[in-house]
């Protein structure tokens, strides 16, 4: 495996661009699209939030009509497009079909997405304007930064990434672009991720890969705790490498970690730039009775706010920690129970040890052990602390 430039364009076969329409007073870039030379095979991954935004609804529709042959991908940031009823599903067609017409593809081969805010109708006059100009600009340019900056909501980077494989004459790239900073929980969150590859795979091997990678990645990172109602992530793969995925053998185990790769990139860049974080924290839990009791006591620990303000602070109240892994009641035994905050014991086997010197806090990253002692399971997730900015970002955001 081999990190290389070029992000979604990377692949064979892909296009991409990002540019400013209107949606955005600032002026910065909020309409993105991604196109295909040729029909892809695709498939996605959604938020399981009740209340899906139209262009969630919209792109799974059209993925489960026609998952062989998508030709691309138009998102725009800025508005979220959900809560708008039957008018912003309209909307969301409409932001589909115009690529269609303008690139001269087939209908129901363009998948759409948006991020922003809820509960407002699309400006579409300047949602077309911004389309139309995106895809008289991918036929002479290209470009997977300025895809990625076309997302971008209150995020400060730009989050973009690939992968190269090669063994004898077979070669293949997998590349992504993805947006999130906060509203950042399991089941994604208040972010997109765009993938695309080369590689030859049937659509339900293609599904599994991307099911299985993003639920290692994307699903074990949590900036706020909060699940948004817009994230997906979609993988397109146009089969114009020569390397081809026909079943579940070693090939299949190198493209999925590669797949893998890019989504951990995408999802450590999300933590990393959390809404006024200062820190990344990982939360592990180790010698669960089960497995979805370590995620628990990780997601406990991780999304609480005293914990994350402890952070902040840089303040050794440890105790927030305790609080946290015991709120899971009686399946949490204190006997058998070690804590340790970068590798310094806090509590051991029923005995709270704490550690004044808050020196163990300091630094850009902090790892929370966690050994329940009571069987063979384990979890990890990371999560970011909880600052002054991110009030602020989240108070003025509107």
């Amino acid at each position: 495996m081999r990190r290389i430039s070029g992000g979604v364009i990377a692949p064979k076969g892909f296009r991409a661009i990002g540019v400013a329409s209107g949606i955005k007073l600032s002026g910065r870039k909020d309409i993105s699209l991604i196109v295909s030379n040729v029909p892809c095979v695709a498939s996605g991954v959604f938020t399981r939030n009740v209340f899906k935004a139209a262009p969630v609804l919209v792109s799974m529709e059209i993925l489960k009509n026609n998952p062989t042959g998508i030709r691309g991908i138009v998102a725009n940031s800025g508005n979220a497009n959900c809560l708008t009823g039957e008018k912003g599903i309209e909307d969301a067609r409409r932001m589909s079909k115009i690529v269609e017409e303008k690139m001269g593809f087939e209908s129901n081969t363009v998948l759409v997405a948006s991020t922003g805010i809820i509960g407002k109708r699309l400006p579409m006059e300047v949602v077309e304007y911004g389309i139309d100009k995106a895809c008289e600009r991918i036929k002479f340019e290209s470009s997977s930064t300025s895809a990625a900056e076309g997302i971008m909501t209150t995020d400060t980077k730009v989050k973009e990434t690939a992968v190269h494989y090669v063994s004898g004459l077979e070669t293949f790239n997998v590349g992504a672009i993805g947006k999130g900073s906060g509203m950042i929980n399991p089941s994604m969150a208040t972010m997109l991720c765009f993938v695309t590859t080369d590689v030859k795979i049937s659509h339900e091997l293609l599904y599994e890969a991307l099911k299985g990678a993003v639920d290692e990645t994307f699903n074990r990172i949590s900036v706020d705790g909060d699940m948004s109602t817009n994230d997906m992530v979609i993988v397109m793969a146009s089969g114009m490498s020569e390397f081809s995925v026909v079943k579940r053998d070693e090939k299949f185990q190198i493209f999925q970690n590669h797949l893998k790769e890019v989504l951990n990139d995408i999802s450590m860049m999300i933590v990393e730039d959390g809404e006024g974080s200062t820190k990344v924290i990982k939360v592990e839990v180790c010698n669960a009775p089960k497995k979805n009791l370590a995620e628990e006591v990780a997601r406990r620990v991780g999304n609480s706010l005293l914990v994350k303000t402890m952070m902040f602070g840089e303040n050794p109240n440890y105790g927030r920690i305790l609080a946290a892994i015991g709120s899971f009641g009686e399946k949490i035994k204190p006997e058998k129970l070690i804590v340790k905050v970068n590798d310094v014991i806090i509590f051991e086997k029923g005995n709270y040890v704490g550690f004044t010197d808050n020196s163990v806090l300091k630094g850009r990253y902090v790892k929370i052990s966690i050994d329940l002692g009571v069987g063979k399971e384990s979890f990890t997730l990371f999560t970011n602390d909880l600052s002054y900015e991110y009030v602020k970002i989240n108070a003025e955001y509107t």
